[in-house]
């Protein structure tokens, strides 16, 4: 039950997340440490934002087009063309405002 000092979860989100403004932690953490409602909450989005993967999440992401080693490289080559490509304009544009 939220009660008068919870936080906004967007607050709680910034926390999870490492993007919250300095000092945040130090303002709230005394508050959030004793609060069900807010510790819940922030509990639930450092799951969510962790890094860690679990068997199901593998599971499908194995599944995943973008995850076999040939779509993989067709990226990297479509990635590498692209950059040629935009190098070679950029030189082209340079060549073309040279002075006659």
């Amino acid at each position: 039950m939220r009660s008068e000092g919870c936080l906004d979860e967007s607050v709680l989100q910034e926390l999870a997340a490492g993007i919250a403004p300095e000092g945040t932690l130090e303002q709230h953490g005394e508050h959030i440490s004793h609060c069900d409602r807010c510790a819940s909450i922030l509990k639930r989005y450092l799951s969510i934002f962790s890094d860690e993967v679990t068997p199901e999440e593998q599971a499908l992401i194995s599944q995943l087009k973008s995850s076999r080693p040939e779509t993989q490289r067709a990226i990297v080559r479509k990635m590498l063309r692209a950059t040629i490509w935009k190098e070679r304009f950029r030189k082209f544009v340079r060549w073309l405002k040279k002075p006659l």
